[in-house]
């Protein structure tokens, strides 16, 4: 059942659990460019060569932390003209890597990344779903040539938590 807040002058049905409405729909991976494609599949093969619990979908790569079935992080790529984004996100093209920010995978990942010194590596600028499940929130850095060893490490700890 939805959980319904009512704050002074505000809708008193307002789906809080749709707040920040900010999300994308993936396109499927075959559609992006062989770089992003190249750099995605990487980081999914190296995490799941650690022991990672993986899973490969049409248009994104996911993980799931050892104490908890639910999506503890995930690899998207975002590319103009391809996927749909919402609610006002612009994100650059490149690959993402995503980490989950609600739920019981939300709260191990937020102190176990703080605990290792890596929150503050992700986006400050709140977070995003992805379809189809835009209420599971995802906090998110850009892959780069600089930082491909912090995001692999980012996706290690989500996937013991």
């Amino acid at each position: 059942m939805t959980e319904l807040h009512k704050k002074d002058g505000e809708n008193p049905t307002r789906d809080v659990r749709f707040e920040d409405r900010r999300s994308y729909q993936t396109a499927p991976l075959a559609a992006y460019t062989a770089k992003h494609r190249q750099v995605a599949e990487d980081l999914y093969n190296k995490i799941a060569q650690l022991g990672a619990r993986t899973k490969r979908y049409k248009g994104s790569y996911s993980i799931s932390g050892k104490l908890s079935q639910e999506t503890a992080a995930k690899v998207v790529i975002c590319e103009e003209g391809k996927g749909k984004a919402n609610g006002g996100l612009d994100l650059l093209s490149g690959v993402y890597a995503l980490v989950r920010a609600n739920g019981v995978a939300g709260e191990r990942n937020s102190a176990m990344l703080a605990e290792n010194g890596l929150l503050t590596a992700l986006s400050a600028d709140g977070t995003i779903g992805v379809a189809p499940r835009h209420e599971e929130r995802f906090r998110y850095i850009r892959v780069d040539d600089t930082n491909q060893n912090q995001c692999l490490e980012l996706l290690r700890v989500c996937a013991c938590s």
